[in-house]
């Protein structure tokens, strides 16, 4: 999956678990399995940053330990249409000073990255003019139902298929920075424990507000029709959905909407900027980019124009 990095596939699970340690991170089966566990596991090394792709036929455990040097994030991700989509989900997010082990059940695929503390301090200092602390502020988990949080999974993912397309921008400090920067930006100021929505099932009207919200993304959407469809007061759906969310119904609306726009880009479903906005339900198209750049750290134009890149890159590395 990862260009210019150890790639093993079906390999023993001890050569898997070198991977992980090149990271300070140990992975060890889960149960009885023993070390006969059959991974495939893909890594690239860097001193500010580790990125990883991971899947392996049996459950196991990884764990950040208190000296593991940077703040580790877990993607949780599945395969769909020849690309890469976060599964929505929550995950562990490890950080120095605190022992994380973290479940990943067989059969199921993760990215991972690791951002050295050093280059999170100083971007700190650099873009938000602060002094960093350290990570210990940081939530436990992060959630790909969190807006914030999906988008740096979604960075993540734009990150690892790029460097597949072409190893050598992962060496590329500028390419790199494209992707890092915003991730390091959504960890430093959306990645608090009051920024995570509480464990447990959204309640009915949230859920029902959520699924009307997927059916209808390209259709006229107004407050009025989430508030008829959750069939409880204005007031009350407003507060679930901060409280279980982290956010508003209208913004959750939003931010799908421009989930939906970058998925049609980035997988081919849209051959032009304009056509992917539409089909996502946007018609503000100028408004649309200034969004779209605050969520994904580029314009839709950028994200259309690398992707074709990618894919040509691809379709010339199989003929």
């Amino acid at each position: 999956m990862l260009g210019h990095a150890q790639f093993l596939r079906d390999t023993p699970f001890e050569i898997a678990r070198d991977v992980y340690a090149g990271a300070d991170l140990t992975l060890a089966p889960d149960g009885t399995h023993g070390d006969a566990i059959a991974c495939t596991a893909a890594a690239h090394f860097a001193d500010d940053f580790a990125l990883f792709h991971h899947s392996n036929r049996g459950d196991v455990t990884v764990t950040a330990h208190a000296d593991t040097p940077g703040v580790w994030m877990s993607v949780p991700v599945a395969q769909d249409r020849g690309g890469l989509i976060l599964r929505p989900t929550r995950s562990r997010l490890a950080v120095p000073g605190r022992h994380d082990p973290m479940r990943m059940r067989g059969g199921e695929a993760r990215l991972g990255l690791s951002v050295a503390e050093p280059h999170l301090e100083a971007f700190s200092r650099r873009v938000l003019d602060r002094r960093y602390r350290d990570a210990s502020h940081m939530a436990s988990h992060i959630d790909m139902a969190h807006p914030s949080h999906r988008a740096a999974g979604r960075l993540v993912i734009e990150m690892t298929l790029d460097g597949t397309a072409d190893p050598m921008r992962l060496g590329d400090a500028r390419a790199v920075a494209q992707y890092l920067e915003p991730i390091m930006l959504l960890m430093l100021t959306h990645f608090g424990e009051e920024d995570v929505p509480p464990l447990g099932p959204h309640p009915r009207d949230v859920k029902r507000t959520i699924d009307y919200i997927e059916a209808h993304l390209a259709q006229p959407v107004t407050l009025g029709d989430l508030v008829r469809v959750a069939n409880v007061p204005l007031r009350t759906l407003s507060a679930h959905f901060k409280q279980f969310t982290g956010t508003s119904p209208m913004a959750y609306l939003a931010a799908r909407r421009l989930d939906q726009a970058h998925d049609l880009i980035t997988m081919g479903g849209a051959t032009s900027v304009t056509e992917a906005a539409f089909a996502a339900g946007i018609t503000h198209l100028g408004r649309f980019s200034a969004q779209y750049r605050e969520r994904f750290g580029e314009v839709p134009s950028e994200t259309l124009q690398r992707t074709a890149r990618a894919r040509l890159i691809r379709a010339r590395g199989v003929s």
